[in-house]
């Protein structure tokens, strides 16, 4: 049951939820056997699912910034750095592209007021 709802309501991977349950003083035989239900690919989805709601939240800000709060939020729920970037990839992949028109407008300067004719 621990291992069940870790993974399935908390997005943990199966390295966080076997320190748990040692951490219980569960058997670690017992422990392998529990964590047998969950497997690579279930993890791997897991891992979309978390990338996928960071990244939601912080559509607002820079990339780097997005890339970078996204992979703390995986290695936190114990997913390794690779599964984590592939996750990630992936979600990003799925947003729509931003076109780059390599041109700078009032807006991207700002606010001009008076005096500033200058700029």
């Amino acid at each position: 049951m621990i291992v069940r709802t870790r993974f399935s309501e908390r997005g943990q991977t199966r390295r966080a939820i076997a320190q748990e349950l040692r951490r219980k003083g569960i058997d670690g035989e017992v422990a392998e056997e529990a964590l047998a239900q969950v497997d690579d690919a279930d993890e791997a989805g897991a891992a979309v699912e978390v990338a996928r709601k960071k990244l939601r939240q912080t559509a607002s800000l820079d990339r780097p910034v997005r890339i970078r709060r996204a992979l703390g939020a995986l290695g936190r729920k114990g997913y390794s750095s690779g599964v984590a970037m592939q996750a990630i990839q992936s979600v990003l992949a799925e947003e729509p592209a931003i076109p780059d028109d390599g041109g700078s407008t009032e807006d991207d300067l700002g606010d001009t007021g008076p005096g500033d004719d200058w700029i």
